[in-house]
């Protein structure tokens, strides 16, 4: 062999991240996907739940598509590809033989759903309580982005959160549809998105020229904050980086100060920061907050535990 004297380099590609499984947080996602893009129509999931491990199970059961209106594409990019978080039960709305307009015909009646008299048969958000007894795993967040800063749409996700198989608790993750950070108080007062058991957020995170909800970016996030703690809840999500590179309220890219996020932390709204490192996830408070300060139902960590 050749005979080697001095210091020699040599590099290894790096491999890709592996998924991280995690439980203790496991989202139940209800919105649309792309599901004329199956060409088998028999095995299109419509108000079906579906657990996905991987990006790769999502594409197969959904199939894909960049359109933002699929909301339910966004949130697997989110949790698969930028987080690499696992599992996540997702629950299409979106019936291309009924919506026939295309996924703006999707409505908040489609996303609360409910149960057919003559067949008992649930949609929609009916269908949480179908996740355990199908895949022996509890929701932990309940998310729907795109509808969840409709009202009639939260109110019926917290009630599902609050009581799911008669034995389980879960958070709800939303979204306050605000133009300026100073109107989302009033807002969230106004609608009543006032429950321990929610987490409201304000803002659009961007990924270069595309927009994400908050919602499901911090959704990850507290996934990934469980792994690196054995599974177990308790670590707050707030103030670890988010997968972003900007961020926007309303129709304006901002970048609050530390003194308008704490007023609205102060508020029991969670929002972000580019502060010491990075774009960070600002605000441990539920939305329960500041009218009940007890630590059991104001702290997002606190409650996120005793579910």
């Amino acid at each position: 062999m050749t005979y080697r004297h001095g210091v020699y380099i040599s590099e290894v590609p790096t491999s890709l991240r592996p998924m991280r499984h995690v439980e203790a947080r496991m989202p139940v996602v209800i919105g649309t996907a792309p599901v004329q893009t199956i060409t088998d129509t028999a095995k299109r999931p419509v108000n079906q739940p579906v657990l996905c491990h991987t990006y790769a199970d999502f594409v197969a059961a959904f199939g894909w598509d960049e359109d933002p209106a699929y909301t339910l594409c966004e949130a697997a990019h989110i949790f698969f590809r930028l987080y690499a978080v696992a599992p996540v039960v997702f629950i299409n709305v979106f019936d291309p033989v009924k919506h026939t307009d295309g996924v703006s015909a999707v409505a908040a009646a489609d996303i609360v759903g409910g149960i057919d008299a003559p067949t008992g048969a649930k949609t929609g958000l009916e269908l949480v309580d179908s996740v355990f007894p199908l895949f022996r795993l509890v929701p932990g967040q309940i998310l729907a982005p795109g509808y969840s800063d409709l009202p009639a749409v939260a109110v019926m996700m917290q009630a599902k959160a609050d009581e799911i198989n008669t034995m389980f608790r879960a958070l709800t993750v939303v979204d306050l549809p605000v133009d300026y950070y100073t109107e989302a108080p009033s807002w969230k007062e106004t609608n009543n998105y006032t429950s321990a058991g929610m987490i409201c957020c304000v803002g659009k995170c961007l990924v270069g020229e595309t927009e994400h909800y908050l919602s499901t970016h911090l959704a990850a996030l507290a996934m990934e904050v469980d792994e690196d703690n054995g599974d177990i809840p308790y670590v707050s999500p707030s103030n670890h980086n988010l997968r972003i590179s900007g961020f926007k309220i309303g129709a304006q890219a901002v970048n609050l100060g530390i003194e308008q996020a704490n007023y609205l932390n102060g508020e029991g709204i969670v929002t972000a920061i580019n502060f010491d490192g990075g774009w960070k996830l600002w605000g441990n408070r539920t939305a329960a907050y500041p009218s009940n300060t007890d630590p059991k139902d104001s702290f997002i960590p606190v409650r996120s535990f005793f579910n």
